[in-house]
């Protein structure tokens, strides 16, 4: 269902280092990391949805979820009903 979520946050180290340390246990660990206004993705090994943090001061912080959409219809279909609805700006990614 989700290709990954990213969201900002206004203390880059400290919530990469809690989200790190709480998401261990469950396999998950960082797989990329650039400058913080870039951030970090973290992934469970073998995995492909991907959680990444971000600096950001920008309040409430940008928050992006992507996707996965199986075929080409099922991507058109959920382009169809965001634009039904007045999402008038869905993004493409790939």
């Amino acid at each position: 269902m989700f290709d990954h979520v990213k969201f900002g946050c206004s203390d880059y180290a400290a919530s990469k280092a809690f989200f790190v340390k709480a998401l261990e246990p469950l396999g998950v660990a960082i797989v990329g990391e650039g400058v913080p206004t870039y951030g970090v993705e973290m992934c469970k090994k073998g995995d492909t949805v991907s959680l990444i943090l971000f600096q950001t001061e920008e309040k409430p912080a940008h928050l992006h979820i992507c996707f996965a959409a199986e075929t080409r219809r099922c991507f058109c279909a959920m382009i169809s009903f965001s634009k039904s609805i007045n999402i008038s700006r869905p993004q493409v990614d790939g």
